[in-house]
């Protein structure tokens, strides 16, 4: 059974607006039910991720949720920066990209700006190692993306970080890409 606080988090990761800011531009991404069709249009996959298999969201902003002072936030972000760009020995693969990103709620302003990896192949190391680096920021969980070529979608995931009290938040929603009007 899930407690208040889980269902909380369930619901800001499914309603919650995200983005990448690749080489292309900024590339917005929603699961779940939510799309303002009022500021936003669905689109195709964009060609920037046609070479990744599967690729993680990660942040050090506001260890297991708990809100800390905007500078303690900017300098765990630029460690956890270093650990993804200048650290090879984290993973057993080599990221293709780690690109800027962040997630938002549109209804109630919450925001974390973070990194984007994306990775050739999909392994149980290449998780367990971003795993390592959500349990060394202190994040209750990451989001995974897998790109599934046959259904031409990506699944987005939510792989819990926490050694106890997130049991039971995982979660799969495909994605929806989109463009600003």
């Amino acid at each position: 059974m899930q407690s208040e606080r889980q269902n909380e988090l369930q619901k800001l990761w499914k309603r919650s607006l995200s983005f990448i800011d690749a080489p292309s531009g900024r590339v917005y991404f929603q699961g779940g039910e939510f799309v303002d069709h009022e500021k936003f249009r669905i689109i195709p996959i964009p060609s920037s991720f046609s070479d990744f298999v599967v690729s993680f969201a990660i942040t050090a902003w506001n260890p297991m949720g708990n809100e800390v002072a905007k500078e303690v936030n900017i300098l765990a972000n630029q460690q956890l920066e270093a650990d993804l760009r200048s650290n090879p020995a984290n993973f057993p693969v080599s990221p293709i990209h780690v690109w800027s990103s962040g997630s938002e709620d549109p209804e109630t302003g919450w925001g974390e700006p973070g990194f984007n990896v994306l990775f050739p192949t999909n392994t149980q190391e290449i998780e367990a190692a971003m795993i390592r680096l959500g349990k060394k920021y202190r994040q209750a969980a990451l989001y995974r993306y897998v790109l599934d070529r046959v259904r031409g979608v990506v699944v987005q995931s939510v792989v819990p970080c926490a050694d106890r009290g997130m049991e039971g938040l995982s979660s799969e929603v495909s994605l929806a890409f989109l463009a600003p009007r």
